[in-house]
């Protein structure tokens, strides 16, 4: 799975800066971010497949322009072909099949043609609906299926958020294989799309649960359709990436005197969130793998001595999951029995003085 998304970063409150451009209010300056991340299908995130930074040079971006008058090359919304085209470059050199995942943000129609045009073995693209789309036959997509008998029904959990508790969700699926129109104002081919909705039945209506995607992953029974879900509600990724990057690397406290410089430290501090993120599922979700995977023994050393309140280290490797509960007892976690399992974030701040444990550690143990 590709996950591909874009987060703004603010330099509130400085003097202006070659190379940042307006934000929210003139005031504000900053640059987007787009990245595209590689992940498992278990969530095991392999790296970062694309990465684009750019400036607006005027507040809002192209937006107060007329859309439908402009080349999709000279609006921001060209950055999720330019993702999926590099996507298309990495999966030629691979064997491995890969599917694009993107948010409303991304439903245009051009991206789709992109499909088409990357011809056989292309990879797939899953993109949650944003339009209603006129369909051949007459109708619109989105209200077109939900005139289409239920093809399952089944019953989830709707997590806690933002105070409200955690509840059971009644969801009926609806697919179809749909042909899509282009919109009449663009000259493109029409384009087959899997369409489907899962929609919950009698929710609260400040709450109701409902999703809506395009792919061209066929679907043709319940399970299929529930494998496209899970692929899209991997999304959360990429938001604990820019979580991690924003909370844990604090990009928008960097000061610099220009904008090539912010970009340079951005890239680096993705790097360094993505492996924060892979440490901690590692660690997590595969028993038995050992500390110098991933640490010097120096390092695990210092933590353990730190950790235990002990100047005298195990002779034995300890499993990679022991070092990090450690570290995330660095991060401020209390590793209670009714707490969650430490998260990327807590992982980062344990490493922050991991760091400085296992340096003073090689020097004092220094012959």
């Amino acid at each position: 799975m590709v996950l591909s998304d874009t987060t703004e970063i603010y330099y509130r409150k400085r003097d202006r800066v070659e190379g940042l451009g307006p934000m929210n209010s003139e005031y504000n300056q900053g640059l987007l971010l787009h990245p595209s991340i590689a992940f498992t299908t278990d969530g095991i995130p392999l790296g970062i497949l694309d990465l684009k930074m750019w400036s607006r040079t005027v507040l809002g971006g192209n937006r107060s322009q007329d859309g439908r008058k402009m080349s999709i090359e000279d609006k921001e919304s060209v950055k999720w072909i330019q993702g999926y085209r590099a996507l298309c470059e990495f999966a030629k050199k691979s064997d491995s099949k890969y599917v694009y995942i993107c948010d409303r943000e991304a439903d245009i129609y051009e991206l789709f043609q992109e499909y088409v045009v990357a011809g056989e073995n292309a990879p797939d693209m899953l993109i949650r609906a944003n339009h209603e789309r006129k369909i051949e036959g007459g109708g619109c997509s989105w209200s077109y299926l939900e005139t289409l008998e239920p093809a399952h029904t089944y019953t989830i959990t709707v997590p806690r958020k933002k105070g409200k508790e955690a509840r059971e969700a009644i969801i009926q699926l609806r697919f179809e294989k749909l042909t899509i129109k282009s919109p009449q104002y663009k000259e493109l081919e029409n384009i087959d799309m899997h369409a489907l909705t899962a929609t919950e039945v009698d929710g609260p209506k400040v709450r109701i649960y409902r999703l809506e995607i395009s792919n061209t992953i066929p679907i043709y029974n319940s399970e299929d359709a529930k494998r496209v879900i899970s692929y899209y509600k991997s999304r959360w990724g990429i938001e604990v990436f820019f979580k991690v990057l924003k909370s844990g690397c604090n990009i928008e406290s960097t000061q610099f005197k220009f904008g090539d410089q912010f970009k340079a430290c951005i890239a680096v501090s993705a790097i360094v969130a993505w492996r924060v993120m892979m440490l901690t599922f590692l660690g997590r979700n595969i028993p038995g793998l050992k500390a110098s995977i991933m640490f010097e023994s120096f390092e695990w050393k210092g933590i353990y001595c730190r950790i235990f309140e002990t100047p005298k280290p195990p002779k034995e490797e300890p499993d990679l999951d022991s070092v990090l509960s450690w570290i995330a007892k660095l991060g401020g976690h209390l590793d209670r029995k009714s707490d969650a399992p430490p998260g990327p974030l807590t992982i980062f701040k344990g490493l922050m003085r991991a760091v400085e444990i296992g340096f003073m550690f090689k020097l004092l143990t220094k012959p």
